[in-house]
């Protein structure tokens, strides 16, 4: 008969790909965990990874290969993918206006929301009328946007001619280690009984980033270690989890990100 109990955290964590959202946080897990492998298509760029964040020998380069990946893990082990996941295509049709602590931008689906209503946890006589989770942007991002929306509908356009109009934006509109990027994160109730009462709440994150590390890589790494370090720590169920599907727990997770410097403002009206 097979063992079904759960297999206790075993101490090593092992990151595969070093992208750009890949910031603090593995700093803050090198510090946590026992063990820390990076994985990237090679040693030698896992290697120039770990320089470049300051975690030479804090943490071990791992060439990725499927066949590498699947024998080195062990029962125990957490394993992180930061590797891109596909998006809904052609989301930016769906653009409309929004506006967030009074500042105009533009949103767009980035997925199905029908099946995540659940998830919320809304009390049964609650009757859902709008439900959206979408990707925000700045004001007039859709016009500025629209040539390389155009190149991308166009269904004679191969792979080799979106490489080739990525090359030039990058050309032509160059970062500088002066540019600094922002995230906004916004979670929006707005509730209306039958008496026509109202209440309406809200969390906000609006974070900059700065000269040691973008605002992105701080807000995707760190709340990733979070997450890790709450499965080392066992806390954390085994199996598919929801970061925080309890209040207490959501506010012990809001808690620890404020400590790193992800701090969420929470308003409300009624």
């Amino acid at each position: 008969m097979l063992d079904s109990s759960p297999v206790p955290p075993s101490g090593t964590v092992h990151w595969i790909g070093a992208g750009l959202s890949t910031g603090s946080g593995l700093a803050a897990l090198c510090g946590a965990a026992d063990r820390v492998r990076l994985w990237r298509r090679t040693d030698e760029r896992a290697g120039q990874s770990l320089a470049a964040l300051g975690l030479t020998g804090r943490a071990q380069p791992r060439a990725y290969t499927p066949g590498a990946l699947t024998a080195e893990p062990a029962p125990g082990d957490v394993v992180v993918s930061m590797l891109p996941a596909p998006e809904s295509p052609r989301p930016w049709e769906a653009t409309r206006s929004h506006v967030v602590d009074g500042e105009s931008f533009e949103v767009y689906p980035n997925r199905d929301s029908v099946p995540f209503v659940g998830q919320y946890g809304l009390p049964p006589a609650w009757k859902p009328q709008t439900f959206v989770r979408g990707t925000l942007r700045l004001d007039g991002w859709l016009e500025a946007w629209q040539p390389v929306f155009a190149r991308l509908a166009d269904a004679d356009a191969g792979a080799s001619a979106i490489a080739e109009l990525a090359h030039d934006l990058a050309a032509r509109y160059p970062t500088t280690d002066a540019d600094r990027d922002r995230v906004v994160l916004a979670v929006t109730l707005d509730v209306r009984a039958g008496s026509g009462r109202t209440w309406s709440g809200r969390y906000l994150l609006d974070l900059v980033g700065d000269a040691e590390e973008s605002a992105m890589a701080r807000c995707v790494s760190r709340t990733l270690s979070a997450g890790v370090r709450a499965i080392l720590r066992g806390t954390l169920p085994p199996g598919l989890n929801r970061a925080a599907e309890t209040p207490g727990r959501a506010e012990g997770w809001l808690t620890e990100l404020a400590g790193d410097g992800i701090d969420f403002r929470l308003t409300t009206d009624a």
